[in-house]
């Protein structure tokens, strides 16, 4: 037994040395038996390293097909794949994501340089009179990117920061289209003097109050001549930001606006346009004409007096079964919306430029076929020399804007009486029937015309030129103008008839605000290890000047008039 067992164990373990050696050389030639079945197995190999400073990324994963392993302290891996050519991902905490495409025939070694993702702690925030990222800010500061107000159809720039930023409250005048906008930055802080904050677009100063002087309801706001697609964020200033430099004129606050600029990069040009539609949404259920008249007269019952066609013309002289949707009639319009941008950026890496052109048309749900409109253009240029050491920056843009939506609120009226008749049989305003007392019909406004026109400029030069490596001068200049043009007509038609007034009335309005500032300043910025050093000196010279003209016509009955 002995003399047997001793040649079986012996060949028992050659025959493992060589089944070893055989799977052994199948992995050196590149390829492995499952099954039966053979799979070529390719060898790839590289190194891992941080874009910023070349230093070699450990632990970074890298992905084939097939695979997945870790690099080591020195940021190298091999990793196998089954294809000749194909992709491999490299990933690692805090770096973007980087496909790599891989070809045998030219080479099996990569070197991968990852770029660090962008934190939100690191994102650029405008403040007074300079830069600084969210980790070193040490103020309060609200942020709204392009990317945030292109994604919201809307036409005011304001209308954008509603519920985006906290501590800021924004509500809209009024639902007319083009209505101002009232902003509370941490509440409201005076109660004679506003509480409007500060505005500035591209450090240049922009008005806060409504435009309009020729009509008292739903103020235009100055914004609706912003383009919103040509701004590159908004910037909200709350405490000592606000107030460090800019005074007591940020007492209440300070939204610095920055528009768009032309990048690195060949020419591109970019079209964006869409159209819709808008109706008024869920609103309260009203009663019909029956559930009124027992609503009303109840009352009259619980109330323990008789109705009469002076107290209660409703019940005794209108029709009792007819039927008007005020709601219909008033605010059940369909508004159409159509919006075109048109850009066109690029440049070298020392000028850049931006053109961009825009229209946009808003109709609204009252009838009629009024509308929101504007058209508005803006070039920016910015140029460095060779050396670096001087920049210049310019921007300018151009809107037209004009509105003729009416500013009276037409929802008041859809809690008239459902029985009220609102046209006679020719077609004319019903003011009257059945005898009645004269009543006042809500539909009288839409026989009211406005019409505003607005042409706005606003235009930023930036110069710097850098006198050593530490000390820089800058001029900040700016040029701002804004003239309107308003017409509110109330004809005759438009008031209940009687014998006090024979004609109707009509408000001229104009206005022209102008604005310029020069801003030099100096700067000192050096670092000492860990720490850095920043200094700023200057001065702000600005001058704001604004005239209006309000005309008010009417034309009464005097005895002049009677005598002929």
């Amino acid at each position: 037994m002995k003399k047997l067992l001793i040649p079986f164990k012996i060949s028992l373990l050659t025959v493992l040395f060589c089944v070893c050696l055989t799977n052994a050389g199948q992995r050196r030639l590149g390829t492995s038996a499952a099954n039966g079945l053979v799979i070529q197995q390719i060898i790839l190999k590289g190194k891992v390293l941080s874009a910023v400073n070349n230093e070699p990324l450990a632990g970074a994963t890298v992905r084939t097909e097939i695979a997945s392993i870790k690099t080591d302290q020195k940021g190298n891996f091999t990793v196998i794949t089954k294809k000749n050519k194909g992709t491999f991902t490299v990933t690692y905490l805090g770096y973007q994501t980087k496909e790599i495409q891989h070809d045998i025939s030219t080479s099996q070694y990569y070197t991968i340089k990852l770029d660090p993702q962008q934190n939100t702690l690191d994102e650029t925030v405008v403040i007074a009179y300079g830069q600084t990222t969210k980790r070193f800010n040490t103020g309060s500061v609200g942020r709204v990117t392009a990317a945030e107000i292109s994604r919201q159809s809307v036409a005011n720039p304001i209308a954008a920061l509603q519920g985006r930023i906290s501590g800021v409250e924004i509500t809209q005048q009024s639902g007319r289209t083009g209505a101002n906008f009232n902003v509370l930055i941490r509440g409201r802080s005076s109660i004679a003097n506003g509480n409007e904050p500060l505005y500035l677009i591209d450090g240049v100063p922009w008005l806060s109050a409504g435009i309009s002087k020729a009509s008292s309801v739903g103020s235009q706001s100055p914004f609706n001549s912003i383009n919103p697609s040509d701004i590159e964020s908004v910037e909200v200033l709350k405490d000592a930001d606000a107030t460090a430099i800019f005074g007591s004129r940020g007492a209440n606050g300070v939204i610095l606006i920055s528009t768009k600029k032309g990048k690195q990069g060949k020419t591109e040009v970019g079209l964006n346009a869409y159209t819709g539609i808008s109706q008024v949404g869920h609103t309260m259920p009203l009663m019909n004409t029956q559930e009124y008249i027992e609503m009303r007269a109840q009352a009259f019952v619980n109330d323990k007096i008789s109705p009469t066609s002076v107290n209660a013309p409703d019940l005794t002289l209108y029709d009792q079964q007819r039927y008007t949707n005020w709601k219909k009639n008033l605010i059940g319009n369909t508004a159409h919306l159509s919006d075109l941008q048109l850009n066109l950026s690029g440049g070298s890496d020392k000028t850049q430029f931006r053109i961009s052109g825009a229209y946009r048309m808003e109709e609204n749900v009252y009838p009629g076929d009024e509308a929101d409109k504007r058209a508005s253009a803006q070039l920016n240029l910015d140029h460095r020399s060779e050396n670096e050491k001087f920049r210049i920056s310019f921007t300018s843009s151009f809107s037209d804007y004009k509105n003729n939506i009416l500013p009276t609120d037409l929802t008041e009226g859809i809690y008239t009486a459902p029985n009220l008749l609102p046209y006679e049989d020719n077609g004319s305003l019903s003011w009257s029937e059945n005898g009645s007392a004269v009543y006042n019909n809500p539909l009288a406004a839409t026989l009211r015309s406005y019409r505003t026109k607005t042409q706005n400029l606003v235009s930023n030069l930036n110069a710097n030129y850098s006198i050593t490596k530490h000390i820089a001068i800058r001029l900040n200049a700016g040029y701002t103008t804004i003239a309107t043009d308003e017409a509110n007509v109330y004809p005759l038609s438009s008031f209940i008839p009687n014998n006090s007034r024979i004609s109707g009335e009509s408000t001229f309005a104009n206005s022209d605000f102008n604005s310029w500032i020069v801003e030099p300043q100096l700067t000192y910025n050096r670092s000492f290890g860990d720490h850095k050093l920043e200094m700023l000196l200057g001065s702000s010279w600005q001058e704001e000047k604004s005239s209006g003209r309000v005309i008010f016509a009417v034309r009464l009955q005097t005895k002049l008039d009677t005598l002929g």
